[in-house]
């Protein structure tokens, strides 16, 4: 991802990350993030860069959540289960999975979408063909039920997707909120769009228990 982008990021982001520490980093069973503390005014999606030198106690939101890692490496550990993304992976969350991010230091480096579910209506009508992320986001946005299910895709650092990913970022920083949210709806179709055609990078496993979850 583009340095010069990622370095002003990560200046707009320390800030943000301090107060959602001050405010969430107590590790009180049931935290749940709220999207207020992450979007603005009409705001239905906003990117910011998490820097990983800290835990992030367990958690959940209530809004979806997209990790893109842009160096080192992110653990996230949900239901006692530590899920490693290296550079280029991507992890998508709905608002129901609890999870804790471990810290792994400064070096490790991720982008974190925050999002209303309506933020993803216009990317699931551009996606003609059912799949594991069809399937993800149509319960999501239908919200049948409380179940907690997410999608990690292993890329190996995929210069077309870096791409994608970048002009995402670009369009969720303009400040016209209007034209910010159309742009990032289709440019983050295009991303499901390039993850489609690469569903052998992603296994699924359905537990057991009452909890649906996809990885």
């Amino acid at each position: 991802v583009d340095e010069k982008m990622i370095s002003e990021l990560r200046m707009k982001s320390g800030e943000h990350w301090k107060k959602i520490m001050e405010k969430y980093g107590s590790g009180e069973k049931g935290t749940v993030l709220d999207f207020k503390d992450f979007l603005q005014g009409r705001q239905a999606a906003s990117v910011t860069l998490h820097g990983c030198s800290v835990e992030l106690p367990i958690h959940r939101q209530n809004f979806i959540e997209f990790i893109y890692v842009c160096d080192g490496r992110i653990i996230t550990e949900i239901d006692g289960k530590e899920l490693v993304q290296e550079k280029g992976d991507i992890l998508l969350m709905n608002q129901y999975v609890e999870h804790r991010v471990k810290p792994t230091g400064n070096e490790n480096e991720a982008l974190i979408l925050a999002a209303l579910p309506d933020f993803f209506e216009k990317p699931l009508e551009m996606m003609k063909k059912q799949s594991l992320i069809t399937d993800f986001l149509t319960n999501m946005l239908r919200q049948n039920s409380k179940k907690p299910e997410y999608l990690m895709f292993h890329l190996d650092d995929q210069r077309a997707l870096e791409n994608l990913i970048e002009n995402l970022t670009v369009s969720l920083c303009d400040e016209d909120v209007c034209k910010n949210s159309e742009i990032s709806q289709y440019t983050m179709g295009l991303i499901f769009l390039y993850l489609s055609e690469h569903m052998d990078r992603v296994a699924q496993n359905s537990s057991q228990s009452s909890k649906s979850i996809i990885i």
